[in-house]
């Protein structure tokens, strides 16, 4: 039986697991490629295929990320996107975890 997230009537954990490590692969790339350039890049698109051969989906939401660098470069935000406002959120923290909010 899996686990069904409340608010939520179709993330299960199982996904939202693999949607993690899916996006912990976007990360890595995303740092491999501030080490060498210097900065983040404005999009996904730019990490194929030198630091990933494809992108990995979310397993979850609309199966697609929502990812923008921060203007000065310190950071960038990396969430699933969502198909309804009553999703909830899934993003990377600062701190290399992943978040996970409920409405």
């Amino acid at each position: 039986m899996a686990l069904v997230f409340g608010g939520c009537y179709s993330w299960r954990e199982s996904q939202v697991t693999e949607t993690k490590k899916r996006g912990d692969v976007v990360r890595h790339a995303l740092n491999e490629y501030r080490t060498k350039t210097g900065s983040f890049p404005k999009s996904l698109d730019a990490l194929v295929p030198e630091y990933v051969k494809v992108i990995p989906q979310p397993t979850v939401g609309r199966r697609a990320w929502n990812y923008k660098a921060y203007l000065d470069n310190t950071g960038y935000l990396l969430s699933v996107a969502l198909r309804s406002e009553r999703e909830p959120e899934l993003h990377a923290a600062e701190t290399g975890e992943w978040v996970y909010h409920t409405k």
